[in-house]
């Protein structure tokens, strides 16, 4: 390639021309707010081989920072300042040089100038900055362009909630002569225009009722300088719970704080709580509020004032030793009214002539105006002597110290040994009593027949069967200890009852801690649903069934422990609905019409004498009848003073000694086995089941 001379020149020229960078700010004006620092940036308008530093200089702008703004007013020649904005005095930013880079792969860089906030409510207010000096690290030039000055506006962020305005009023009598000059010639007032707020010391007051007075306080911010009376009113609530002059005294109570008391002191006043002695009321509330003197009190809202009723009631037996005339029963005194029905645990001990010991578990109830209770015995027979006491109960006293809460029972008469020849088995076997229906308008008034179904271990049968309720009984061989012994007991009762919905409910109790289920799910204390009723109370269950008519048939099942082996006895107390028709081991005897006629033939093998034998004639509605001996006795297997016909032999079938001989339930006892607790199956059946349920 060849060049010219020229073109040779021009470019040796164009190889040796440096380009010089320029500097500028980024812009003539910048904003920031009090407080906040202000971001003010630089840039060059070439790329550099180096870092190019510089500083940047904050300035006041005197007839900005100066300014200062005055509300007057010239009325009556009166000139008032009121608020002082833009005040020289205050600092508003930091002045003097803040140095910056542009590093030489930077185009733009920045620095922050610190403001202040200085918690005045003024106008913007406005200063200046500037490039100064720079220079290349290489020491190459640097020329600083336009623009190259700037300002920086601070925006006032200050709030209303930042000061407290005090508002001023002036006040000039109209007899006043007002002239302007160095002597002032009219009155001014400055009247206070703040407010006293009066508020209690707590939203919710506590009180016991055995306590009382209620205490209620209240305290004033900020100080009076004058006493300050307020009203405190106490009332019902819009709902009355606390009701006036039964539980509290209701009224109008005249409060006076004291002029300058500190602020938050509490003054307090009470309020009379009415102590009516009644035991275990709910908890009640009424209202209290704060009634100003003036508008220049105000008041906080109501608060409420809680009674708690603290009492307890104390029980104790009306006679510590006693005797019962005809109904055996211990009776227990609460020493004050209660407000709602109130349940009592009562545990204790029955010694009987027998000298066998059985525990009471069960419970009394004080009910409003009633403070008696007693505790029935009369299912306990041949009772010699009864200590009972009530069970700890949150609601109830403990005992005073050196006082005897126990009651002892002794029979006005001693009841008679039982005869010796009734039967070996009356422990076990099982062995059962029904009511025998001789008159028909008292079906419980009249002797009961008595026999025994020995059956077979492991296996369930079926005591009741009607159209509405089936009961039925599992037998288990019984112990004493660990030890067998040859004879079974019951260990549970399964009941299917159809309730008044027609819906299947299953009840199940066991001997094992005599628990109690009903579809599955364990009662601890009572359930009642559709007409159905299981309450457990300590060691028995009593169970109620509308069987499809009207009253419910009720029954108790008893866990026992009689002569060391522990069993279920299971007892009808109500059976007037059980039908003509019902079956089962007991259910075919109750309301069945039967006759009685003294014996009178040939003494059978095995009896002493034909005085006690009677002729039993059982009449079924749907069955053929059935005649038997009976031999009488003036108590029943366990011993209860009744007269019962002892019948049958050890299966509930012929004796084979006497004449009539028929068996006394309807045909075998295995004729009434079922399946299983719940079955409802067996030859006799009557139950006509349930529209829905499941068994569980």
């Amino acid at each position: 390639m060849c060049f010219s001379d020229n073109h040779i020149h021009q470019f040796i020229k164009f190889m040796f021309i440096v380009s010089v960078p320029t500097v500028t700010l980024t812009s003539t004006t910048y904003m920031t707010q009090k407080g906040q620092p202000a971001q003010v940036c630089v840039t060059k308008d070439l790329a550099t081989a180096s870092d190019i530093s510089g500083v940047i200089t904050a300035n006041s702008i005197v007839a900005s920072n100066a300014a200062t703004r005055t509300k007057s007013t010239t009325s009556h020649c009166l000139s008032l300042s009121t608020l002082n904005l833009n005040s020289t005095a205050v600092v508003q930013f930091k002045n003097g040089s803040y140095p910056f880079t542009l590093a030489a792969g930077l185009r733009v860089t920045c620095v922050n100038i610190t403001t202040y906030d200085d918690k005045v409510q003024a106008d913007p207010k406005v200063f200046s900055v500037s490039i100064g000096p720079t220079s290349s690290t290489t020491g190459g030039a640097v020329t600083v362009g336009s623009p190259s000055t700037a300002q920086v506006t601070i925006i006032d962020n200050t709030a209303a909630v930042d000061f407290t305005p005090v508002q001023q009023v002036l006040t000039f009598l109209p007899s006043d002569t007002v002239k302007c000059g160095p002597t002032p010639e009219s009155t001014v007032n400055i009247q206070d225009q703040s407010v006293v707020r009066v508020s209690f010391t707590a939203p919710l007051y506590v009180v016991q009722q055995s306590l009382g007075p209620a205490t209620v306080c209240i305290v004033a911010s900020p100080s009076a300088a004058v006493p300050i009376t307020v009203a405190v009113v106490a009332g019902e609530d819009p709902v009355p719970s606390a009701r006036a002059s039964t539980d509290f005294s209701a009224g109008s109570y005249a409060l006076t704080i004291p002029a300058n008391t500190p602020p938050q002191s509490p003054i307090c006043t009470t309020i009379s709580i009415v102590d009516n002695q009644v035991a275990l009321q709910p908890n009640k509330t009424f209202t209290v509020t704060l009634q100003p003197p003036n508008p220049r009190v105000v008041v906080s809202p109501p608060c409420q004032v809680l009674i708690v009723d603290d009492h307890k009631i104390s029980v104790t037996t009306i006679t510590p030793n006693g005797t019962y005339p005809t109904v055996p029963q211990v009776c227990f005194k609460s020493d004050r009214n209660v407000a709602t029905s109130t349940s009592v645990s009562i545990v204790g001990n029955i010694v009987t002539v027998l000298s066998t010991t059985r525990t009471i578990s069960t419970y009394i109830v004080f009910s409003p105006n009633k403070t008696v209770a007693c505790v029935d015995l009369s299912n306990y027979t041949d009772i010699l002597t009864v200590i009972v006491n009530p069970k700890p109960d949150p609601n109830v006293k403990p005992p005073v110290p050196g006082t005897d809460t126990a009651m002892i029972i002794i029979p006005s008469t001693t009841p008679t040994p039982p005869p010796s020849n009734v039967n070996d088995t009356v422990i076990g076997d099982p062995l059962y009593a029904v009511p025998l229906l001789l008159n028909i308008s008292n079906p419980l008034d009249g002797p009961a027949l008595c026999y025994e179904v020995h059956g077979t271990a492991n296996t369930t049968f079926n005591l009741v069967s009607d159209t509405c309720t089936s009961v039925n009984a599992y037998y288990s061989p019984a112990f004493i200890g660990s030890d067998p012994i040859a004879i079974n007991v019951i260990t549970k009762i399964g009941i299917v009852a159809t309730d008044s919905s027609g819906v299947c409910q299953w009840i199940k109790v066991e001997l094992d801690g005599c628990k109690a289920f009903v579809n599955g799910v364990q009662v601890n204390t009572s359930y009642q649903q559709a007409d159905i009723g299981v309450r457990r109370i300590g060691d028995r269950v009593r169970v109620s069934v509308p069987n499809c008519g009207n009253p419910n048939l009720v029954s108790w099942i008893v866990c026992e422990q009689t002569s060391g082996v522990k069993m279920i006895r299971f007892v009808i107390s109500r059976g007037l609905n059980l039908r003509p028709s019902s079956h089962g081991i007991i259910g075919q005897f109750w309301n069945i019409p039967i006759s009685m006629v003294h014996y009178s033939g040939t003494l059978p093998q095995g009896y002493d004498s034909i005085d006690p034998l009677y002729i039993i004639t059982i009449n079924p509605p749907h069955s053929p009848s059935r005649s038997f001996l009976g031999e009488q006795y003036g108590r029943t297997w366990d011993n209860t003073k009744k007269t019962c016909y002892y019948s049958g032999g050890a299966q509930g079938g012929r004796t084979g000694v006497a004449s009539p001989d028929d068996s006394v339930i309807e045909g075998a006892y295995t004729d009434y086995i079922t399946s299983d607790i719940f079955s409802t199956l067996f030859r006799y059946n009557q139950f006509q089941g349930c529209s829905s349920g499941s068994v569980v």
